[in-house]
C-alpha cells in the first residue's frame, strides 16, 4: 500500500544522504521502516527494490509459526495448526502488501509468544520492552490498541486480585507501565 511506498522514499533519502533525520515527518521517524532496509542494502549491496521485496515478506512468513508455537503451548496441536491457518488464509496476509501493520503484527504474536513461554525471569522483563520499543517504532496504532488490551488485562488482574485469586500476573508490571509511558513520549 501507500505505507511500504512511503517507507521506501525515506528509506532511499537515507541512503542518498548517508543521514537519517527524525525531523522530516511522516514516516522518517520509523527507524526499522527506513534506516534499517537502507543498512541492509548498505550490508549486503542488494537493491533497496529487493529488500523490501525479500525482507518484508520473510518477516511476514514467521507470523503464523510464532502464532502455532504460541497456541500449541497455551492449548493444543490442532488448534495451533487452526489458529496458524486461519491467519494465513486471510485475504489480506495473502494479496496484502508486507508493509508496517504485519511487521507490528509479528511483534505482537511475539509478545504473546514471550507470554506463554518459560524463559528466564530476566528476560521476561528485558524482552517484552525491547519489542515494545520496536512495535512503537514500526505501527503507532498498533501500539495504542495493544494498550488498551493491557489496561484492560491488567485491570481484570486487579479486580482478581481483590477477590482473592492468587493467580501469576504474566507479563511483568515494568512492561505495562513502559509501553504506554513510551508510545506517549
Amino acid at each position: 500500500g501507500a505505507d511500504i511506498r512511503a517507507a521506501y522514499f525515506y528509506a532511499d533519502q537515507v541512503l542518498e544522504t548517508g543521514n537519517w533525520s527524525p525531523t522530516v515527518g511522516g514516516q522518517a521517524p520509523l527507524t526499522l521502516l527506513t534506516a534499517v532496509p537502507a543498512m541492509v542494502v548498505l550490508l549486503t549491496d542488494l537493491s533497496l527494490h529487493w529488500v523490501y521485496r525479500l525482507l518484508n515478506p520473510v518477516l511476514m512468513a514467521f507470523s503464523p509459526v510464532v502464532i502455532y508455537l504460541t497456541v500449541r503451548r497455551a492449548i493444543s496441536n490442532r488448534q495451533a495448526a487452526l489458529s496458524a491457518l486461519s491467519y494465513a488464509t486471510y485475504f489480506r496476509f495473502i494479496i496484502g502488501n508486507p508493509g508496517k501493520q504485519h511487521l507490528a503484527e509479528l511483534i505482537v504474536v511475539l509478545l504473546l509468544f514471550l507470554w506463554v513461554s518459560n524463559i528466564d525471569h530476566k528476560a521476561k522483563h528485558v524482552l517484552p520492552l525491547i519489542f515494545a520499543a520496536v512495535l512503537i517504532q514500526t505501527h503507532y496504532a498498533t501500539s495504542f490498541i495493544l494498550i488498551g488490551i493491557l489496561t484492560a488485562a491488567f485491570g481484570s488482574f486487579v479486580i482478581l486480585r481483590l477477590l482473592g485469586d492468587e493467580r501469576p500476573w504474566g507479563y511483568p508490571r515494568t512492561f505495562i507501565v513502559f509501553l504506554p509511558v513510551v508510545t506517549i513520549a
